[in-house]
């Protein structure tokens, strides 16, 4: 017989129910035992609460809270079997069917199947034995009275030896003590009551392990607080570490069974997807529940890591049932809405821990699971999951998605949390809230407080999608949702807006688009409709249209000619509309299908166990990401950003505060001219209300006083009592601490008991299996053998037949071949033939040029002859008069008829005939243009710049295609870089005869440099943050005496040839070279010589290619014609020729040369932390090498071996031209005689003797061995005196804040001596004065590229040190005396 149900009631009063099973009534309260279990309810359409107006009521809720929502409080909502009927009656007004009755009650079996309990057999089997021993015994009469709601069984394995509910009131916050997912009193209660759900019912052997019962599968079921139910009880209550402990039950056991295929307890079938959802969106509820009732509030309340993870997991299960489940109708239309709610309530909870003014959030409480809770990282309790779609998820366990996980991986640097990736998922889900004020709120606080919250990477990209929603840019909102770096549960929480987007990128482009022309013609009104599936992420092209046809927009189909597909859009033949219901006339939404394509395709088949615990979270969504990224600021960084703020919020508030006090100045002066006017008529008043006044706060005064001491007196005797009651609590916590141990030690020798049952049991029952399998397995074998032996045969006969059709086909391909072979002779013969008619042609041509450029070189050597013997006749009568001239005009004579010019030099001069200059007269016309200087510093800036540029980009190319980060040490570098470069112009210069052409040819290079002036140029690099700044100078050497020192490189002028100074000038240059070799500076050979004397040309040839200069030549430039354009441009290509030498050895590494300087203190800091993680030494933990006593030998070898390679780099930096470097032409003359003014950033100076060399030893430099012992031994004796890290910390931290030595202390008690050792020396450095105020003999100086050097070299000194032994007393230790 079917189960009935009545219930009845009057008016606004209680409802009494009747069950009525097999002919008999059972009695009770509609939200108690009776109903409870019995799984009646109903739905109304959206998802609420139905009521009659009668009187009587029905619980319609499908929203799973089991009848303790405000809507339906007076009953209990849970399910019950489908064979049910229920009947509602009762006195009064009576009740009537009605249509919207007869949905009701449809819906509400419907909703009872989805929440069917185990009613075909007995739950009580499944119980522990000692609950199932409970039970009986209250059945046989044995116990006097059956536990109460809210009040604790006898045996359940609770001692309430607190005094329960009375000492509750003294307690600050609740601490649960309940050890298992589900108290023993509910379990007891649910099961009497039959509310034990299929998805909880324990199935041991099959699903879950043998020897599984309900206490290992039942969870607490949601349920809120009333009259006669309390809630807030210890006994009831989970703490921290079993509410982890559950998320990770449902996550593994429970949360993937609606895909792992049929189940055993729902008959074989799949549970449905809508029950999976329910059942776990109600104990998710339960466990935020219990955090509630603990005082997990934040800020004045508690906070953990572990509180932090279990409702991101919450947070995160609901972001993707969001888009998973969408393509259910039932949960789209009843549930998604209530799943948006409650992912809000998790998000306003997770602000809150985050915001805790503690700082708590990522801190762990004691004892915490280093698992976080997680007993497996695969989906458990039979098959493997498959997705909806019939493909196969990713459960793995050695994937390497499971290393990337942020749940479950012990000793992360959050501690399991994502603060950054839920902020982000909170501004997406409250996008439209306030019109996008919440956001812009919420945004400005993260931007003021939390800074590197704000600019993370998840946070940065909501702020995207909200600008993208707030300015109705649906082309960048769908562009965001197509990226395939926006995580998953970004773009399962922006489905959320798919269709207001879509909606009103519809309503747009209808307006936009088919605008007319002048003569009436629509522009842009085809659109292909494949264009919009794309932009609009649609999931095919029919959904496409169906959304066009939806909004009232024309698709035409027909034939374009390829262009639009075959389907385009006609937005102006029609205009939009929404489709309304023709009967209620209300608008008809268009929801989205699932886009598989778009958002699936980012889980990467990964299942809901590896969502949750932040397998696809994506970059930067923990604090770690932020923190460690490549680009982000490091701890010196962020402290350094820190203190700049507080400097700035400073000053603003003094200047705000001079303000103020101005204003106030002003307003007291007029306030005083106004009492001045009325204090001659107010005089008299006043005194008297000052007497009055007086009187009253003496009077006020003497009250108060009495009642401070009263007040004082009583809070001592308050004082007093609370010290007596903590007593007393701290006594009768020890008395139930020792009564729990004593029970429990009971209850784990009968577990072994029974653990031990089981196993013979199972021992026997696997003995059978084994026989029975390897029968199976035999049967199974022949059969397969059978089989092997017809594919066997199968497999010969095609092989036959396949032989047969090979060799046709070669048969085939030879004669094919043959053929072909044949006709590239016969095209190769075609070929050779041409090839010798085209040579024939080319030889006649060539012997035609030839004969016709020799005739053409006879007639113009005849009239040069002619010309040559009418010149010597002139001459010989004009000798007396003009003997200068002659000897000239004779010279350019014998000039002009020594050179034997080719054929094709005569043809040239035929065709341009230029006239003839004197090198005196070009010289002269060059040396008084005005206007032409060369500006080097702007040519070296400019090349200098962008070669930067360049090397830079190269090197980031190949980083990406490396796809590794840059493991060198860092150190603090500047951003403005000085070049130094000098050039020297050699010109010859000699007195007497023959001084106008060098004369004239100094007069050139002297109005195109300015020599003995420095000059400077600017510039930044494209992109980067990187300015660079030249300073040149130009020196002259006109003389053999002058030094080349310092210079970077030289221009040599080579004069023309000159009869009477020919031997002085090329003595002069082979000094000049010699200088040039012993300098070692590059140098460009500007060559002025004509070629009018053979024995100058070559000598100059020789020294130019076989003598000194040699291989320090950068090029050897020559003028094209004797112009003056052409000798204007050929000094400008020598000055080219150097810049690009100089840009070229002065850019390493994308880095332009420059000089570094760091305190000795600070390089020894860095070079003692990457030797704590970087050295070979400490690669073993377990070894006695990570002892406190074998690091801090460690460290004292490292300042060792620092001292070491330092003075062994100086002696190496000594023997190069770098103790020539910087000259003095660079040196200021007035304030820095002795430095290179405003080298860096802080306009300090670089002294001359930074590496003091030979030639500055005015004072002596830090780089001197005995300065860098002494500074290096003072700043690190510590280490060398102190026995344990704790001495080392308490002697540096005397002055640091608490939270440093807070911090510093705890990880030395948990022995992480190297993390605590780097937080010192972290702090030491962010408490370090800046490198302006630093002491002279503190700083070192060194190339940029040196600094990191020293510490790699040092790095690997100290691993080399303890190479040969494994063996830690018989390393050789070094000694600071050695070092030196």
């Amino acid at each position: 017989m079917r189960p009935q149900l009545v219930v009845s009631g009057e008016g606004g009063r209680g409802h009494d129910a009747i069950l009525l099973v097999g002919g008999k009534a059972r009695p009770g309260r509609a939200h108690g035992a009776g109903l409870a279990g019995q799984g009646w309810s109903g739905n109304d359409g959206d998802g609420g609460c139905g009521r009659r107006s009668s009187g009587r009521a029905i619980c319609t809720c499908t929203c799973g809270c089991g009848g303790s929502c405000c809507c339906c409080r007076p009953l209990h909502c849970t399910a019950r079997p489908p064979s049910a009927n229920l009947i509602i009656g009762g006195g009064g007004g009576g009740s009537s069917s009605s249509g919207g009755q007869i949905d009701k009650v449809a819906m509400a079996a419907k909703n009872a199947a989805r929440f069917a309990t185990k009613t075909d057999r007995s739950t009580r089997s499944l119980l522990p034995p000692d609950l199932r021993k409970k039970v009986q015994a209250a059945e046989e009469g044995q116990e006097q009275q059956e536990p109460e709601e809210g009040e604790i069984a006898e045996g359940s394995g609770v001692d309430d030896t607190m005094g329960g509910k009375g000492a509750l009131h003294k307690a600050k916050s609740l601490e649960g003590i309940c050890m298992v997912m589900c108290p023993d009193e509910e379990l007891l209660r649910r099961e009497k009551e039959g509310d034990i759900q299929m998805l909880e019912t324990p199935d041991p052997g099959g699903i879950h392990p043998a020897g599984w019962t309900l206490r290992n599968t039942a969870v607490k079921r949601f349920r809120r607080s009333a009259a006669d139910f309390k809630l807030d009880i210890p006994e009831l209550v989970r703490p921290s570490v079993i509410l982890e402990r559950c998320c990770a039950y449902l996550e593994e056991w429970v949360m993937e069974r609606d895909r792992q295929g049929p189940d055993s307890r729902y008959g074989d079938a799949v549970p449905p997807s809508l029950d999976v959802y329910q059942f776990i969106w109600d104990r998710t509820r339960m466990i935020r529940k219990d955090y509630i009732l603990q005082n997990y509030t934040g800020t004045g309340g508690r906070c953990s890591a572990a509180a932090v993870r279990c409702h991101e997991r919450i947070a995160r299960w609901h972001c993707m049932m969001e888009h998973q489940l969408s393509h259910i109708a039932d949960y789209v239309v009843q549930q998604s809405q209530q799943n948006i709610q409650e992912l809000g309530q998790a998000m306003k909870t997770l602000n809150l821990y985050y915001d805790d003014s503690e700082g708590r959030s990522t801190m762990e409480e004691k004892d915490c699971d280093p698992r976080h809770g997680c007993q497996s990282d695969i989906v458990m309790g039979g098959r493997d999951p498959v997705d909806y779609d019939g493909s196969a998820l990713n459960n793995d366990n050695s994937s390497m998605g499971t290393s990337s996980r942020i749940i479950g991986q012990s000793g992360h640097a959050s501690n399991g949390t994502a603060e950054p990736e839920m902020r982000g998922l909170y501004i997406i889900l409250t996008l439209n809230n306030d019109g996008g004020m919440e956001v812009l709120k919420y945004a400005s606080s993260l931007y003021k407080n939390r800074p590197e919250i704000y600019n993370s990477r998840p946070v940065q990209l909501a702020l995207s999608v909200f600008r993208a929603w707030k300015e109705n840019n649906y082309v960048r909102f769908f562009a965001i949702l197509r990226d395939p770096d926006t995580p998953y549960l970004f773009a399962c929480v922006m489905f959320k807006y798919v269709m207001d987007m879509r909606k009103s990128a519809m309503k747009t482009m209808s307006r936009s688009y088919g605008g007319k022309s002048r003569e009436g013609k629509n522009h842009y009104d085809k659109y292909p409709l494949t264009r919009l599936r794309d932009l609009l992420c649609y999931e095919s092209t029919d959904e496409a249209r169906e959304a066009c046809r939806h909004y009232n927009i024309a698709v035409v189909t027909g034939d374009d000619g390829g262009r639009f597909g075959g389907e385009w859009i006609e937005w102006r033949k029609t205009s939009f509309r929404e489709k309304t219901d023709p009967k209620k006339g209300h608008i008809i939404p268009l929801r989205p299908l699932k886009m598989n394509k778009t958002i699936e395709s980012k889980r990467r088949n990964a299942t809901r166990v590896a969502v949750c615990r932040g397998e696809v979270s994506g970059e930067g969504s923990t604090l770690s990401h932020v923190v460690r990224q490549p680009g982000a600021m490091s701890s010196q960084e962020r402290m350094a950003a820190l203190q700049e703020q507080q400097r700035r919020l400073a000053a603003e508030a003094e200047q705000r505060a001079k303000d103020a006090s101005r204003l106030q100045q002003r307003k007291e002066a007029a306030e005083k001219l106004e009492a001045k006017r009325q204090r001659k008529a107010a005089d008299a008043a006043a005194k008297a209300e000052e007497l009055a006044r007086k009187r009253q706060e003496e009077e006020e005064k003497e009250r108060q006083r009495h009642l401070a001491l009263q007040r004082a007196e009583a809070e001592r005797k308050e004082k007093l009592r609370r010290e007596l009651e903590m007593k007393k609590r701290r006594e009768e916590e020890a008395r139930k601490k020792e009564a729990e141990k004593i029970q429990r030690e009971k209850e784990a020798a009968a577990r072994a008991e029974a653990e031990r049952k089981r196993a013979k049991e199972a021992a026997r029952l696997a003995a059978i299996e084994r026989k029975r399998e390897e029968e199976r397995l035999r049967l199974e074998a022949e059969e397969r053998e059978r089989q092997r032996q017809l594919e066997l045969k199968h497999i010969e006969e095609e092989r036959r037949a396949a032989e047969a059709r090979r060799r046709a086909e070669e048969e085939a391909a030879r004669a094919a071949e043959a053929a072909r072979l044949a006709e590239e002779e016969r095209l190769r013969k075609i070929r050779e033939e041409e090839e010798r008619r085209e040579r024939e042609w080319q030889r006649k041509l060539d012997a035609a040029r030839k004969e016709m450029a020799f005739r053409r070189w006879r007639r113009r050597a005849e009239e040069e002859n002619r010309g040559v013997r009418q010149t010597h006749q002139t001459l010989e009568r004009l000798r007396e008069v003009q003997l200068d001239l002659s000897q000239s005009v004779l010279h350019s004579i014998s000039r002009r008829t020594e050179r034997k010019p080719s054929s094709a030099a005569l043809v040239r001069r035929t065709r341009t005939a230029p006239e003839p200059t004197r090198p005196e007269d070009l010289f002269y016309r060059l040396g008084n243009m005005l206007g032409k200087e060369i500006d080097l510093s702007t040519l070296v800036a400019d090349a200098l710049a962008g070669e930067v540029s360049s090397q830079q980009h190269q090197q980031h190319q190949r980083q990406q295609q490396q796809q590794s980060a840059n493991t060198s040490v860092q150190y603090p570098q500047s951003h403005h870089h000085v070049s130094l470069f000098k050039m020297a112009v050699i010109v010859p210069s000699f007195d007497g005869p023959s001084t106008n052409l060098y004369q004239k040819l100094y007069k050139w290079m002297y109005s195109r440099f300015a020599f003995g002036v420095t000059t400077s140029a600017l510039r930044s690099v494209d992109g980067k943050p990187i300015e660079i700044e030249v300073r040149s100078c130009v020196v002259q050497i006109r003389d053999k005496a002058s030094n080349l020192a310092g210079c970077d490189s030289a221009i040599v002028v080579i004069p023309p040839y000159d009869v009477l100074r020919r031997d002085e000038c090329v003595s002069f240059l082979s000094s000049q070279a010699q200088a040039l070799s012993q300098c070692s500076v590059r140098c460009v050979c500007l060559n002025l010589d004509d070629g009018a004397n053979a024995g100058y040309s070559q000598m100059i040839h020789n020294l130019l290619e076989g003598g000194a200069l040699g291989s320090l030549l950068i090029g050897n430039v020559a003028p094209a014609s004797w112009t003056v354009d052409s000798l204007d441009s050929s000094l400008f290509a020598c000055c080219a020729a150097v810049r690009t030498e100089f840009v070229q050895s002065q850019v390493v590494g994308g880095e332009p040369f420059g000089v570094g300087r760091i305190s000795l203190p600070m390089l020894g800091r860095l070079c003692l932390r990457n030797v704590l993680w970087d050295s070979e030494y400490l690669i073993v933990e377990e070894s006695v090498r990570a002892t406190e006593h074998g690091i801090l030998r460690l460290l004292n070898e490292a300042i060792t071996c620092l001292i070491q390679e330092l003075n062994d780099t100086v002696a190496q930096l000594r023997g190069t031209m770098l103790s020539y470097w910087p000259c003095r032409d660079f040196a200021s003359s007035n304030k820095h005689p002795l430095a290179v003014a405003k080298y860096w950033d802080d306009e300090s100076v670089l002294p001359l003797n930074w590496l003091s060399g030979p030639h500055a030893s005015e004072f002596s430099s830090p780089l001197d061995a005995t300065n860098i012992y002494k500074v290096l031994m003072e700043h690190f004796q510590v280490y060398r005196t102190a026995d344990t890290v704790g001495a080392v910390a308490q002697k540096l931290l005397a002055e640091a804040s608490i939270d440093i030595k807070e911090l510093c202390k705890e990880l030395v008690w948990d022995t992480k001596y190297r993390q605590a050792l780097e937080e010192i020396l972290l702090w030491e450095d962010a408490s370090s004065p800046p490198i302006s105020l630093t002491p002279a003999e503190e700083l070192v100086y060194l190339p940029r590229c040196e600094i990191s050097g020293v510490v790699e070299r040092t790095i690997k000194r100290v691993s080399d040190l303890y190479t040969q032994s494994t063996n830690e007393e018989i390393v050789p230790a070094l000694t600071a005396e050695t070092a030196l």
